[in-house]
C-alpha cells in the first residue's frame, strides 16, 4: 500500500468514523509503528555508513605514511600510531552492526513480523544484507 492510499483509507476511516479500538485503528497504528522502526533502522544504517567513511579516510590517511620494509616484509607507521588496527577493528564492528540492522529489515519486510529479532537461519538475511550495503556502499564494503 503507498503512502497515499494509506493516506486515503485514513480518510476513509475518519468519514465512517471508525472506533478508536476497532482491529482497523490497531492495524493503521501497527504499521505506524512499523514505519517508525524502519525510519530509525534506516537513520542508524546512514550513521553507520558515515562513520565508517570517517574510519576508511583515516586509515588510508595513515597507510600513506606507513612505510614498508621488503626485507622484514612489514609495515611501519612512522608517527607510531597504534590506531591503525583499533579503527580496522571498529570499522568491522560497524560493517556487522549495518549488516544486522539492515537483516532484521529485510526480514520485517518479507513476513512483516513483530519479532524484532532475526530467525536461527539467518544465512539468507544476512548475505542479502551484506549484497544490498556493498551495493549502496561499495567505499565501506569493500
Amino acid at each position: 500500500m503507498t503512502p497515499e492510499e494509506l493516506e486515503a483509507f485514513r480518510g476513509w476511516c475518519r468519514t465512517f468514523e471508525v472506533p478508536p479500538h476497532s482491529l482497523i485503528m490497531k492495524a493503521l497504528e501497527h504499521i505506524d509503528q512499523q514505519a517508525a522502526s524502519l525510519d530509525e533502522a534506516e537513520a542508524l544504517t546512514k550513521r553507520n555508513a558515515e562513520l565508517m567513511n570517517g574510519y576508511l579516510a583515516r586509515i588510508t590517511e595513515l597507510e600513506t605514511r606507513c612505510i614498508y620494509n621488503p626485507e622484514s616484509g612489514k609495515i611501519f607507521v612512522p608517527d607510531g600510531h597504534p590506531e591503525l588496527e583499533r579503527l580496522r577493528k571498529q570499522i568491522a564492528t560497524l560493517q556487522e552492526i549495518a549488516v544486522e540492522e539492515r537483516a532484521k529489515r529485510i526480514y520485517k519486510g518479507r513476513f512483516r513480523s513483530l519479532n524484532f529479532e532475526l530467525p536461527a537461519d539467518r544465512k539468507n538475511h544476512i548475505g542479502e544484507a551484506r549484497r544490498q550495503l556493498a551495493t549502496e556502499h561499495p567505499e565501506a564494503f569493500r
